[in-house]
């Protein structure tokens, strides 16, 4: 499963050069590497966080902590293990591989184990080893690394360099030193000293950096580049393909029983640096602010992605699909590239999907120039992350949009098929258990109003007052918001995906933060909220408030993996029966997609047993039902695009055993039966306190 995250793409492999005595014809060895042990699944630690699985029912016959035991493995059934690539690694990778004058070999892995580090470090003399450490609870452990680094290395005058925020922190906190290795972010006394003696500050961003960092050191490296830090750079595509499991029986059975079956060609694509929003929370607006764009130019950007489909297009197993998520913290603003970009997908009939991140004002502006979101879906939007946050406009990002907008919005992206990724926070400062309050201080605004009105008697001024009021909270403008208000919200929403994550200061935000960050696994990364400074609700409190917000998700709108397979069939029907030829492309795409899924989905419907497990809503049970029936009757959408994905489904399905798909029909006909057309029953109509969520531990 790992094969292309642990690779030498220069396609050397982990060729070992005996020969110490290097010539000047050889080409200088690098080792980029994530932090060992790191969570790799993006899936887990963004959008579908636990439990992504169903909980058993309580029963005597099972004791409590043979019950926990069992439910802490079924949290992730309905979870991907996808590793996900160090996109920005990546990017320095592809940039100094064309900046070092005559080249180099870099060795780029991205989840390694510890013994793997240590191995390669003994056998091959590299002069640079760099630690990307997004995390900064990994900032201990990359410390220990880097010590056994130095300490195995063949190349004992080994360079050691620390990148990304965690790197940041560590520094800032004093816990990464000189003695450790070169952190690539100085503080403003040391760009200031640098610049004055005519060396090269490091701002922290990834390729500046390392060209700064080879550039200062070029004496001792032996190094020459052909660029300045601060040149234009390039960025191709990053293959992040859909894997078998790594293990063979793992990977037979798989194959046998249909849950895996035709692959996903994906692929990651920076095309931005850095954010037009200043949000307090982020840690990229916090260090560099400004947006800087990789493509000036959609054109530069269309022929990457298409140097990468015309690559796929050659293998006789390529699914008639690519797919691309396009690394950009907003690329709704600036609009011109996207417009660009989607003009030209759709003018090239062919099926190109991709991801990215946006906000509200973006696709409002979209939208009031375009009146709808058509044009995104056939320029190839799948899915866009919004940071949506809470129902209350908190950090003004919404270019005026009334809540009522912001609803209709999400629900036109999802009827269309794009997949929403909602973000949500829970221990925003405005967030209290009492009751929600637009206005706390109503004398001061009646004051206020008197002093622009001075002929407004009391009536005038109350009925001032409460138009303000209204207008407030129609564009969710709130002093206090009950938090179980707002967790009602998000879950009506019903996005494709959620992450909930609480609003805990990173010491690069907050450098006084008493949050023990450092110390949280990657799990709890997000989700721990020790302090008790939080104005109306206490951490701990605030804790049980997060796990429960994270279950009645799962509870109430199904799993994330499911859920997508449904927004994305809401698309296929909305569109089918379009006269526009690029919607039919997308419609066509949204089959496939579902059909890819049907065996997987029908086997896990097991994880539904209402004698077994606990219930998810009925109106999401009844959703899925709904679309399992229709998905039996309906036929694809006639077109070339068709016969391709027929011909190689074909390949892939023919490897499903008979008992498999025997069992998953069984298991899908029972269903539909049970939960078709029932009543939809939600469990979200009185959410003023439910119950609290049990800890696991």
């Amino acid at each position: 499963m790992d094969t292309l995250r642990r690779q030498k793409i220069t396609g050397s492999g982990f060729t070992v050069k005996q020969n110490l005595n290097r010539s000047n014809a050889e080409k200088p060895e690098m080792l980029f590497i994530g932090m060992p042990d790191a969570d790799s699944s993006y899936w887990t630690m963004n959008i579908a966080q636990a439990p992504q699985g169903p909980t058993l029912l309580e029963s005597p016959l099972i004791p409590g902590f043979i019950r926990g035991k069992i439910n802490s493995h079924l949290k992730y059934v309905f979870n991907p293990r996808k590793k996900a690539p160090y996109v920005g690694m990546h990017l320095i990778k592809q940039n100094l591989e064309k900046d070092i004058i005559g080249g180099a070999d870099i060795t780029l892995i991205d989840y390694p184990t510890e013994k793997e580090v240590l191995l390669i470090v003994q056998k091959t003399f590299f002069k640079v080893v760099g630690l990307g450490i997004g995390c900064e609870n990994k900032v201990h452990e990359a410390k220990l690394l880097a010590q056994k680094i130095k300490r195995y290395c063949k190349n004992k005058e080994v360079e050691v360099v620390f990148g990304s925020y965690g790197a940041t922190t560590g520094k800032k906190v004093g816990i990464l030193t000189e003695a450790d290795g070169t952190v690539l972010k100085d503080t403003q006394k040391e760009i200031e000293e640098k610049e004055k003696s005519g060396r090269h500050p490091y701002t922290g961003e990834g390729v500046q950096s390392m060209r700064a960092f080879l550039l200062n050191n070029r004496g001792k490296l032996g190094l020459e580049l052909n660029v300045e830090p601060n040149d234009p750079m390039v960025s191709f595509p990053v293959p992040d393909p859909d894997l078998p499991p790594k293990n063979r029986f793992l990977r037979w059975l798989s194959k046998k029983t249909g849950l895996w079956g035709t692959p996903l060609d994906m692929n990651k694509l920076a095309v931005s640096l850095g954010c037009v929003n200043s949000c307090s929370f982020c840690n990229t607006a916090k260090n560099f602010g400004s947006k800087t764009l990789l493509y000036k130019d959609a054109d530069e950007m269309y022929r990457a992605m298409e140097k990468q489909i015309n690559i796929n297009e050659a293998r006789e197993d390529y699914v008639p699909e690519t797919l691309f998520f396009l690394m950009d913290e907003n690329f709704m603003r600036p609009l011109a590239n996207t417009e660009k970009l989607c003009k030209l997908i759709e003018e090239s009939g062919k099926n190109i999907r991709w991801g990215t991140f946006g906000d509200i004002k973006g696709l409002l502006e979209y939208k009031n120039r375009y009146k709808d979101f058509r044009g995104l879906v056939r320029g190839g939007m799948l899915s866009i992350w919004i940071g949506l946050e809470s129902k209350a406009d908190v950090f003004k990002k919404r270019g005026e949009a009334s809540l009522e907008e912001v609803e209709t919005m999400i629900r036109e992206l999802q009827d269309l098929g794009v997949l929403v990724f909602g973000s949500f926070i829970p221990a925003l400062s405005i967030h209290t258990e009492a009751e929600s309050i637009v206005v706390k201080n109503e004398e001061a605004l009646k004051n206020e109003i008197r002093e622009k009105n001075g002929s407004f008697n009391k009536t005038q001024i109350q009925q001032a007052m409460d138009a303000l009021i209204t207008a407030r909270k129609k564009k969710g403008q709130y002093d206090l918001l009950n938090i179980w208000e707002d967790i009602k919200w998000w879950l009506e929403q019903n996005t494709a995906a959620n992450q909930v994550m609480m609003l805990t200061d990173t010491r690069l935000v907050n450098p006084q933060t008493v949050e023990p960050i450092l110390d949280l696994t990657d799990e709890e990364f997000g989700h721990t909220f020790q302090r008790d400074d939080h104005p109306h609700i206490h951490g701990k409190r605030l804790e049980e408030i997060d796990r429960t917000a994270r279950s009645l998700f799962y509870r109430e709108n199904g799993p994330v993996a499911l859920r997508s397979v449904l927004t994305m069939w809401d698309g296929y029907n909305n569109l089918k029966d379009s006269d526009h030829p690029a919607d039919i492309i997308a419609a066509t795409y949204y089959y496939w997609v579902a059909k890819r899924s049907f065996q997987a989905i029908s086997l896990s419907l097991v994880f539904f047993s209402e004698t077994l497990f606990k219930k998810c809503s009925r109106k999401f049970l009844n959703r899925l039902a709904q679309f399992l029936d229709e998905l039996e009757k309906y036929e694809p959408p006639v077109n070339a695009l068709s016969e391709k994905y027929k011909k190689v489904f074909a390949l892939y399905d023919s490897k499903v055993s008979k008992v498999a798909q025997w069992c998953a029909a069984r298991l899908r006909h029972n269903f539909i039966r049970k939960h078709l057309n029932k009543d939809e029953v939600s469990q979200i109509v009185s959410l003023s306190h439910p119950a609290i969520v049990p800890s696991e531990a």
